[in-house]
């Protein structure tokens, strides 16, 4: 579980870091208003992530020892 954490966790604050850029340079007006969106969605991709990836969660899912 820790080893998905140390994948996940930079990650989304690369990916986050990324976004907003992103949207600055395309000019989007609100800035408050993109940042808080793309932090949340990033947070929620990386829940969904951690949960597929913890076997507890998805007993289903098979991981190669």
């Amino acid at each position: 579980m820790s080893r998905l954490l140390w994948l996940v966790l930079p990650s989304q604050l690369l990916l986050t870091i990324g976004l907003v850029l992103l949207a600055q340079y395309t000019g989007l007006l609100n800035p408050a208003g993109y940042v808080l969106g793309i932090t949340v969605l990033v947070s929620f991709g990386g829940a969904i992530a951690v949960a597929l990836g913890h076997r507890a969660a998805n007993p289903s899912f098979k991981r190669d020892a």
